[in-house]
């Protein structure tokens, strides 16, 4: 399991798809990998599976790799 928090931040895109495949890599070898960030647009892009902290409640929506 990995548990990675705002791995985006202050990255180009370019280091960003760079980060992006590297966690898809690990999660399509079995790694769990959790992402906890405000970056919208990178888990619209490589998520399975979102859980969206709002108004203290979780709501869940399928991510990119899940559909």
């Amino acid at each position: 399991m990995l548990l990675v928090d705002e791995p985006t931040r202050g990255l180009d895109p370019t280091s960003r798809a760079l980060v992006g495949a590297a966690l898809a890599r690990l999660a399509s070898e079995g790694t769990t990998v959790l992402v906890a960030t405000h970056d919208r647009a990178f888990v619209d892009r490589y998520a399975g599976r979102i859980l969206e902290l709002s108004g203290g409640r979780l709501n869940e929506t399928a991510g990119a790799m899940a559909r």
